[in-house]
């Protein structure tokens, strides 16, 4: 099945509005079930202003990289979900590898929590635990410095 958005739209504007909930639903649950890559899951709910729905599926995958993705639409709605969600998986994942461009990838990561608004200072205590965890690796504690 191929998915393009414009598909989508025409056929939102062809439902009458009072009939849009039931298709709407329609199309949840064939995505869901059809095997379809849960991202597209994520898509409509954000295009639907599906916010809590959005936030529950990201939330589900346990997965730095679908916090990432969905970062600039949803940790300004919920910053402490969001937060939480990074703080449990930003140690295991800044271990999970090594290498300069790894470590770049922790920091970006970690300029996302700083800039969730209200746990700036958990933040830091985060950047300054990983500081001393890894004093032994100069090439993080460089791209630490830029935090």
């Amino acid at each position: 099945m191929t998915w393009e958005w414009k598909y989508y739209e025409q056929l939102k504007a062809a439902v009458k509005k009072e009939e849009w909930k039931e298709t709407l639903d329609d199309i949840l649950a064939n995505v869901a079930t059809k095997g379809m890559s849960r991202t597209k899951l994520i898509d409509i709910y954000l295009k639907e202003r599906m916010f809590d729905a959005a936030l529950e599926e990201v939330m589900a995958q346990k997965s730095i990289h679908s916090l990432r993705a969905y970062h600039g639409k949803l940790a300004n709605l919920y910053p402490r979900q969001y937060f939480v969600a990074y703080k449990e998986l930003i140690h295991p994942y800044a271990e999970s590898r090594l290498g300069r461009e790894h470590y770049r990838d922790v920091v970006a990561i970690l300029k996302n929590m700083v800039g969730i608004k209200g746990f700036e200072s958990e933040a830091e205590e985060i950047i300054e635990r990983l500081r001393m965890e890894n004093k032994r690796k100069p090439a993080f504690i460089d791209e630490l410095k830029g935090l």
